[in-house]
């Protein structure tokens, strides 16, 4: 009989904890214990290699992931990843408060201002997509903001807002040193950090935009997202 792949292995033991213990998050040391109980043929050291490394999206860059099975849900925890096929064709979520906003002098990923507006919008679009990957192919965006009762000009441009969305959506850029940042050493956003795309992988994808303020509606600020597969 041919021999099962190390990956094969631990896509079935994922399927078999996830019916018996009716959770989709596993540690590693659970699934070393799965392994080692199904009789494994494979060395503890390939299994971590598997896991932390080839089989999973979040790993470092220089870790040569292979399969785009798992994503880390947080530190030593792992869950299986649907494929980018099951991405829905559209999707639409709420936020509280303004936009971040890019306007190209720094880095808002380490900018006080910023991080916090960073923080509720990879939130929301986490739980918007769920387990489903981020968007990589032509799409389309619609943003409306609810700014309160008037508009002036500490809420900034829209143009630096729909810069801030796009670019909060994706991953920041490996040089940039959001770790240094107290507001990414939360426990809370573990999930979201600025390491890995939540809503979109390039925004070079993005095929038109519907952006507009909304002035009045509102006493406390808010917006809309919507992102959607090009027809």
């Amino acid at each position: 009989m041919e021999r099962s792949t190390c990956r094969l292995e631990i896509l079935e033991v994922f399927r078999s904890l996830e019916q018996r213990r009716g959770r989709e998050i596993f540690s590693l040391t659970e699934i070393l214990a799965e392994m080692k109980s199904r009789g494994t043929s494979y060395p503890e050291s390939t299994i971590r290699t598997h896991v932390c490394s080839h089989m999973c999206v979040d790993a470092p860059d220089n870790a040569a992931v292979t399969y785009p099975d798992l994503e880390r849900v947080e530190r030593g925890r792992y869950r299986r990843r649907l494929s980018s096929a099951a991405t829905p064709t559209e999707v639409a979520f709420t936020v509280q408060g303004l936009p971040p906003k890019k306007d190209g002098a720094n880095s808002m990923w380490c900018k006080d201002s910023e991080v916090e507006r960073l923080v509720r919008l990879r939130l929301a679009a986490a739980r918007a997509f769920g387990r489903h990957a981020p968007f990589k192919r032509e799409l389309q965006v619609a943003l409306v903001i609810h700014i309160g009762p008037e508009n002036h000009s500490r809420i900034g441009s829209l143009e630096n807002m729909v810069g801030g969305v796009l670019g909060g959506l994706q991953a920041a850029h490996p040089s940039t040193p959001w770790k240094d940042h107290s507001g990414w050493g939360r426990s809370d956003v573990v999930a979201v950090l600025p390491d890995r795309a939540i809503g979109l992988v390039d925004a070079g994808d993005v095929l038109a935009i519907d952006a507009r303020k909304v002035v009045g509606d509102t006493e406390a600020p808010w917006y809309e997202v919507r992102l959607e597969r090009a027809r």
